[in-house]
């Protein structure tokens, strides 16, 4: 968002915990950072106060195994946002790949879709994978051995983005 124009002081971040080490160049660039968990419907309202739209990254965790509270984080959110009044559209990190994919991963991402299209505006980005995705640890190891861990069919072909293009 800095990227295409966007001041540190019309952008505010929801982390669990503002006091992160990762977040403090944020912070003090002016970035606001405000404590909310997704988990806990209680730490939302006032989140998106005067935002006027909403970039969703993620409502899952970066986790090797299958994050199954995504559709009930998204949920969570699309209503602190509906009930804050002032989020005119929602801009969500989906997956590329049709619905009914067969991919519990991506079909869980149309679910949130359809979350957050059932609230609000929405525009859901069905970006390739991003070419960070080589860099985690459980894949990087795997992929220096010549086999790339991911749970798609194998004539599917895959695309890689880096998340800075995005």
């Amino acid at each position: 968002l800095l990227d295409v124009g966007y001041q540190p002081h019309q952008l505010r971040v929801l982390t669990r915990n503002p006091t992160k080490p990762s977040l403090f160049p944020l912070r003090e660039i002016g970035v606001e950072l405000f404590a909310a968990d997704l988990d806990v419907p209680s730490t939302l309202p006032g989140a998106s106060a005067s935002c006027t739209g909403c970039y969703v990254h993620s409502t899952a965790g970066d986790t090797k195994q299958l994050d199954t509270g995504e559709v009930v984080r998204a949920q969570h959110l699309a209503s602190a946002l509906v009930a804050d009044g002032s989020v005119g559209h929602v801009v969500f990190n989906s997956a590329a790949a049709e619905p009914a994919h067969g991919v519990k991963r991506i079909e869980q991402k149309h679910a949130v879709e359809q979350v957050f299209s059932s609230e609000l505006p929405s525009t859901h980005l069905r970006a390739n994978l991003f070419m960070e995705e080589l860099w985690k640890s459980y894949t990087r190891p795997p992929i220096l051995s010549g086999k790339y861990p991911f749970s798609l069919p194998p004539d599917r072909a895959v695309y890689l983005t880096s998340v800075r293009d995005m």
